[in-house]
């Protein structure tokens, strides 16, 4: 007779609503626990990991791992580390995709993106720092590979790989205009006329073609009769 499920403390029997505030609550306390603010050289960094972990948002996957611990009666504090793991390497794809060279964008979830409240060095650092601390939060390990947590982060973590690998797709499969390098810029930032026209099939025919184009209208073979 197959066992019933732990009810999970973070989203109990509620409406969802409820359950999604809940979870949110929750994982964000931990995730204030996770990155504690630290005084010297890196007390910047976290600072600016911590304003985009602690930002709010809808904490939609954290959710979504504490819903599948549940399934499998995975220990309630196991399962949230595991949540404030995926909670961070989200939030690190939000502040690299918001850069200058990305999306280039000014505010997130109401608030100034990262790079626009420190710098984008930092906004570089936090995002990575973010993305390393994920993968060295305590009580991920094999006890949550047993109970089958691991298992919804290495989804997750595929379904990132697949989105980005389309992106690197989309980038290596762009045909826009050849690369000129700086110096040769002030002499070749627009094409030639002949070149549009070349490139089109419209331009002049080869030398080795059709000598008609020298004399279009045949009047030097008309003087020469």
């Amino acid at each position: 007779m197959p066992r019933e499920a732990r009810a999970n403390p973070y989203t109990p029997e509620v409406d969802l609503a409820t359950a999604l505030a809940r979870c949110g609550e929750a994982v964000t306390a931990r995730l204030d626990a996770l990155l504690a603010p630290v005084p010297g050289a890196r007390g910047r960094v976290i600072e600016a990991m911590r304003y985009s972990a602690l930002s709010g948002g809808k904490r939609l996957r954290p959710f979504l791992v504490l819903e599948s611990a549940g399934l499998f009666d995975v220990d309630a504090q196991h399962a949230l580390q595991t949540a404030a793991a995926v909670e961070m390497v989200h939030c690190y794809s939000l502040i690299h995709d918001d850069l200058p060279a990305m999306d280039d964008s000014d505010l997130r979830r109401g608030n100034p993106t990262l790079h626009k409240k420190f710098d984008e060095a930092t906004a570089i650092l936090a995002g990575d720092g973010l993305l390393t601390e994920a993968f060295a939060v305590p009580e991920i390990g094999i006890y949550a590979l047993w109970k089958g947590v691991l298992f919804v982060t290495i989804l997750f973590l595929g379904l990132v790989a697949v989105w980005v690998k389309g992106d690197l797709d989309w980038v290596m499969s762009y045909d826009g205009p050849e690369y000129v390098p700086t110096a040769e810029r002030s002499t070749r930032v627009v094409p030639s006329v002949d070149e549009i026209l070349k490139a089109r099939g419209e331009g002049p025919e080869d030398a080795d073609g059709d000598d008609s184009t020298d004399d279009p209208d045949g009047s030097e073979g008309e003087a020469a009769a």
